[in-house]
């Protein structure tokens, strides 16, 4: 019988920024596209924004608990890389806390009437930490060595890339382009030195953004200084930055009560004690999910009734009020309550496990049958994984918990095809286009196997169209349906955005798009 979760959170209203045309039709813009993203955040203590009282000479103390998959952006692997790039490697174009699109490296950009090509324009006078020039031809080299890279499915609708001057370069696209220029605010649009190209970069970061990695010692820290000759010097509201890579949970909750960090992701159950030893904690729903991610070529995983009977086995609701503490949202479709592509109109599997061991039995599942299950030995993966194999083991399926190095899921899953099932999270994409060009497309590295879903391939080319929202929007949400009902993956639930902080931290912000940036955090002086 499934249990009714009471609402956590109130639905946002869809916000749209409106961008300005030009004579011939183009569409310019030097802040938000056409969409964006809805803030549906909550706090349980309002953050601190003062800033005349940082101390900019400060170090600032940053628990994570992995660290990169590698310093190369054509090489990373996992959106966990996400925060530490954001630091050092800056990107064409930004995304705002609320995920609106806004100016990088690039200032101004504009799309042709057809929306087969957008020309971007650079800042004048950037460089990079080695002393090279931030121009257009050193765009053009990185978004070809990505895109050749782990950037592939990011940058799968960009045919070309060319510079027409030291500060202006176009990209001409071979397929439907919704998600540009946001595509360019991630990893796909990290920029590194092109002079540091090579095996060297995998270990030594030569970008352009605020901070310059100045020692790296791995499994262990990060640490960053201030670069001065930064186009926002403002962003960097600290000199250093020292990220101390802390996996365990309980280890890196201490280190913030202890005062060893002074910022840390922090889990449901830990909120409490936090507040009480005077920590400020923010919280809040972002475009992450948590989710049961299947390699769709494994025996029985290619069955839709087998899919959609694991869908129904596992109890939604009890793992977000006994896991998540009430902090997160039970769902079936990839987008939550507020925002633009989640489908009212969706209901989620019933809990119900006698009907689903009718399934799997109907199905030819036989039973005790076996399933490799790989879970990133962090945060609350480990256990969701336990609830959702003691759900399975109950409908006569045994999904045998493999747990593997954060830094190591995706080249595993991903990369290797290693295992049938993921139970993990799913960092949060700005636009569906990214989302569902990621996860359902032939080719793209989170898609194990390349099984691709027709019902899906065909709404693909309007959901990864460039176009207003009242058009893209009804194939969004249908496609969000078919996830639902055909449990292309078992989408579990929407989690909160949890942190905390020392009252000595200033500028904390929560992030809709679900990883933390550190433009302009900063610390006062003790």
């Amino acid at each position: 019988m499934k249990r009714t979760l009471p609402a956590l959170i109130a639905a946002s209203a869809l916000v749209l920024a409106a961008c300005g045309g030009s004579d011939d039709g183009a569409t310019a813009t030097t802040a938000a596209p056409a969409t964006t993203a809805p803030s549906f955040q909550t706090s349980t203590t309002e953050a601190a924004t003062e800033v005349d009282e940082i101390d900019r000479d400060a170090t600032i103390r940053v628990s994570y608990s992995v660290d990169p998959t590698s310093w190369d952006p054509s090489l990373s692997t996992s959106s966990f890389d996400s925060p530490a790039y954001s630091l050092t490697y800056d990107r064409i174009v930004h995304l705002s806390p609320n995920a609106d699109v806004v100016p990088g490296l690039a200032e101004s950009w504009e799309f042709s009437e057809d929306g087969s090509q957008m020309t971007m324009k650079l800042r004048a006078g950037m460089t990079f930490h080695d002393g090279n020039p931030v121009d257009a031809a050193a765009i053009v080299a990185n978004l070809e060595r990505n895109k050749a890279g782990s950037g592939a499915g990011d940058l799968a609708a960009m045919e070309k890339v060319e510079a027409v001057d030291d500060l202006t370069f176009t990209i001409t696209f071979g397929r439907p382009a919704g998600a540009w220029p946001a595509i360019l605010a991630d990893r796909a649009g990290s920029i590194a030195s092109p002079a540091a190209f090579g095996e060297a970069l995998d270990l030594q970061p030569v970008g352009a953004g605020m901070y310059k990695v100045v020692d790296y010692v791995k499994g262990a820290r990060i640490t960053y200084e201030r670069f001065e000759d930064y186009w926002d010097i403002e962003a960097a509201a600290a000199a250093r930055v020292e990220f101390v890579v802390i996996p365990d949970n309980v280890a890196a909750f201490n280190s913030l009560l202890g005062g060893q960090t002074d910022w840390g992701l922090i889990l449901a159950t830990q909120i409490a004690e936090a507040e009480a030893n005077g920590l400020t904690v923010i919280s809040g729903l972002a475009l992450n999910l948590h989710h049961l991610q299947f390699n769709r070529s494994r025996p029985y995983l290619n069955d839709v009734n087998v899919r959609r009977a694991i869908s129904m086995a596992v109890d939604r609701d009890g793992m977000v009020e006994g896991i998540l503490r009430g902090l997160g949202s039970s769902s079936s479709q990839p987008f939550p309550t507020g925002y633009w592509g989640n489908n009212p109109d969706v209901v989620i599997p019933e809990y119900n496990p006698e009907k689903a061991r009718q399934m799997l039995r109907d199905a030819g599942v036989p039973e005790g049958y076996k399933f490799d299950m790989v879970v990133p030995n962090t945060n609350v993966y480990p256990l969701i994984a336990e609830a959702a194999r003691a759900n399975l083991l109950e409908v006569g399926i045994d999904a045998e918990i493999r747990l593997v190095d954060p830094v190591q899921t995706a080249p595993i899953f991903y990369g290797q095809s290693s295992g049938d099932i993921l139970m993990s999270v799913f960092g949060g994409r700005f636009d569906p286009a990214q989302h569902f060009g990621l996860l359902y497309t032939d080719g793209a590295l989170p898609n194990p196997g390349g099984v691709t879903w027709p019902a899906i391939d065909e709404l693909l080319p309007t959901v990864l169209a460039a176009g207003p929202l009242e058009v893209r929007q009804p194939a969004v949400r249908e496609a969000s349906k078919i996830i639902s009902d055909d449990a292309v993956n078992v989408i579990l639930h929407h989690p909160f955005s949890i942190f905390a902080f020392n009252e000595r931290v200033r500028g904390a912000e929560l992030w809709l798009i679900g990883r933390p940036e550190f433009r302009g955090l900063g610390i006062v002086a003790e």
